[in-house]
């Protein structure tokens, strides 16, 4: 049996799950969406409204702005997640660049980081650079530190087991390393799954997807049945290092072959390079010869591997949607169009029915919010989740990561 603590967290769950979904609601509504009683649901919102995760949805609102027409009966008071208190740190670990964030329990629906240090190149100049550069006010403690890290990636153990791009993070624990300099728990999420998490916080209602970011690497993270997946091992869609034969490009993870070295953004450069020997190395060569003559054999072979891989991945795991980010984005649509139509081929799915192509901005400060949420501020173990479902862990709304 559910205790009571850990009954009222799944509740608080649940609220926060419904708001992030619709964004601005009454106690009625969180009731009828939450499938709670009204005393529940009002007694649930009060205690959030008390520990400010969340706030009267009329702050900040012009008066004029409401409508003028008569009600009947009393109105209900609208709510929302909190937007002005500052409740956990964000920080993004970058092959180039890390960059950071203080931020509220709101979502928002686009990155937007206030710090930005090159990436140190030691776990000590790390915590000097952060040190230096994050402001701290001792009268706003935080609920969490939020690090999104690349590579294979121990999350429970707040650690890096590979990243080839950062290798002195294979040999720190970064959530103790932050959690000395910020004095809070730190959550640790794998870049990619961040990634995936602010999708789903986003678009809660969409179907089942495999994400795929195309950036410093290729990688990506699936939600099935509505929650972030999670195999058996510390490490889950690795796309970028699957082998592709006749590729003869050295990895940095130290195998040769990785599709990475194709469809990174610096294995397009490398290939556009290999076909223009004259000309610059560059991403903005790489887009102004795209622009000018389309998609060029040394791309289209690219794409092609790509689709293959993706299509591949999405019928391992069931999934009709795809969603992609990264330098798919800076491209002309043809790209987007061609690497669609590829994955489209290879997806079982689309023998039956449409396969589904999203290219979508990053939204990992929504993921690692999220995970904040799930993790520290209301978290519940799959156990107490199964008793309140009837036996069964859920995989449903109640669920936040």
């Amino acid at each position: 049996m559910a205790t009571p603590s850990s009954l009222r967290r799944i509740n608080q769950r649940k609220v926060v799950r419904a708001l992030l979904s619709v964004g601005t609601a009454s106690r009625a509504d969180l009731a009828r969406l939450t499938e709670l009683s009204q005393p529940t649901a009002g007694k649930i919102v009060d205690d959030l409204l008390a520990a400010s995760v969340l706030e009267d949805a009329s702050l900040g609102v012009d008066p004029s702005s409401r409508s003028e027409r008569p009600k009947i009966g009393r109105p209900g008071t609208m709510v929302r997640l909190n937007r002005s208190r500052t409740r956990f740190l964000a920080i993004e670990m970058g092959v180039v660049r890390t960059r950071a964030a203080y931020l509220p329990v709101a979502a928002q629906r686009e990155d937007q980081w206030t710090h930005e240090i090159p990436t140190p190149k030691s776990p000590e100049e790390l915590v000097t650079k952060l040190g230096k550069s994050l402001p701290r006010d001792p009268n706003m403690p935080l609920d969490a530190i939020l690090v999104s890290m690349p590579g294979v990636v121990d999350e429970a153990g707040g650690r890096s087991l590979l990243c080839p791009n950062i290798r002195w993070m294979e040999r720190v624990n970064i959530s103790r390393l932050l959690r000395g300099l910020f004095d809070a728990p730190t959550v640790v999420v794998q870049e990619n799954r961040a990634m995936a998490l602010g999708q789903l916080a986003l678009d809660p209602d969409g179907d089942d997807f495999l994400l795929v970011e195309l950036g410093d690497g290729v990688g990506g993270a699936a939600v099935v049945r509505g929650r972030l997946y999670n195999g058996p091992l510390p490490l889950s869609g690795e796309l970028g290092h699957t082998p592709i034969i006749g590729n003869p490009r050295k990895c940095g993870c130290g195998s040769t072959g990785c599709m990475e070295t194709l469809l990174s953004q610096n294995g397009l450069i490398a290939s556009f390079a290999e076909a223009n020997k004259k000309a610059p190395r560059t991403w903005a060569a790489v887009k102004k010869e795209v622009e000018e003559k389309g998609i060029r054999p040394w791309l289209s072979k690219s794409l092609e591997v790509a689709g293959a891989t993706i299509a591949g991945a999405m019928n391992v795991l069931g999934v009709r949607r795809v969603v992609m980010s990264g330098w798919i984005n800076d491209l002309p649509e043809v790209v987007a169009h061609q690497l669609s139509s590829s994955i489209s081929r290879g997806a079982m799915w689309g023998r039956f029915g449409e396969v589904a192509v999203d290219i979508s901005d990053k939204h990992r400060m929504a993921g690692l919010v999220w995970a904040g949420l799930d993790r520290v501020m209301f978290p519940v173990t799959d156990e107490s989740m199964a008793r309140n479902n009837g036996g069964a862990v859920a995989e449903d709304a109640t669920a936040l990561a």
